[in-house]
């Protein structure tokens, strides 16, 4: 019985990203590693397609990205990511021939690590962390350093929203620009008045002298 070419691809793209897996084994540190291994398969096969199909190189190169985030998804190790190129080499010689694929790989894993200490970040500056009480009807609020409008108006709703479940009416904030424009926008929606340290009569204390740490939300 003959089966058709599609289904004999299909075989052996399943059989080569078994054996791929199989390798990758070998290099296993702990949960993670086994998991990324077992989750990837979806990855591993448009690598398998495109070194077997000649592909052109943006689609090699975007399947190797591709797997790059899969892998950090999983959170596997770096030794998985540095290991698995070369597990494939073992299992299908004809990547031999073909541009490195460990180049968009590896930014592939990294972007997925950047954009999670980016997110870690940003909520380092959601209420009530960016929030001090000064007073039972007012607050302070430190301005986050973010540009993106949508994202600045996302925040602000959210302090003002956290602002008027606490019964403030006042908020005291530094440093005009697009923050500030978004927050008093948010807080004025609800009837929260804005005002800079000075005019509230605060007396604002220096910086940090260069080199030494400190923090002070009103900027």
């Amino acid at each position: 019985m003959r089966y058709p070419a599609a289904v004999v691809a299909d075989a052996r793209v399943a059989a080569l990203v078994a054996a791929w897996q199989d390798a990758d084994r070998a290099h296993v540190l702990d949960g993670a590693d086994r998991r990324g291994i077992e989750r990837s398969d979806g990855a591993r096969a448009l690598i398998v397609e495109r070194a077997i199909s000649s592909a052109p190189l943006h689609e090699w190169f975007t399947a190797w990205l591709r797997y790059g985030r899969a892998l950090a998804e999983e959170d596997v190790t770096t030794t998985l990511v540095d290991a698995t190129t070369g597990s494939l080499a073992t299992v299908l010689p004809e990547v031999a021939a073909l541009p490195a694929g460990g180049a968009p790989l590896l930014e592939g894993f990294l972007s997925v690590v950047r954009e999670r200490e980016r997110a870690a970040a940003d909520r380092a500056w959601e209420p009530p962390r960016c929030v001090v009480q000064t007073r039972h009807d007012e607050a302070a609020v430190c301005l986050p350093p973010f540009e993106d409008r949508e994202q600045l108006a996302d925040w602000a709703e959210d302090v003002a929203r956290a602002l008027a479940k606490r019964g403030v009416r006042t908020v005291i904030c530094e440093e005009p620009g697009p923050a500030r424009d978004e927050l008093g926008g948010a807080l004025a929606a609800r009837g929260i008045v804005v005002r800079d340290g000075q005019r509230s009569g605060m007396e604002t204390p220096p910086r940090p002298a260069p080199g030494r740490r400190g923090f002070w939300p009103f900027r």
